[in-house]
């Protein structure tokens, strides 16, 4: 079971990878994830909504 702060860790993770980087390829985001993806379903779909929404600003195409 991924708890609340595991995920809200992990985005933060990704985030600044993100901004580190300016993208986030499909390595990175398995490098933040748990065994079975729960963390990196999550993970796609908050940064896809933040990108959309224009909270982020680096490359995400590698992961949706």
């Amino acid at each position: 079971m991924t708890t609340k702060e595991e995920k809200k860790e992990a985005l933060q993770n990704a985030i600044d990878t993100g901004n580190e980087y300016g993208e986030i390829s499909w390595d990175g985001l398995l490098d933040l994830c748990d065994e079975d993806m729960v963390l990196g379903r999550y993970l796609i779909k908050e940064l896809k909504k933040m990108k959309d929404a224009n909270k982020i600003n680096f490359d995400i195409d590698d992961i949706v």
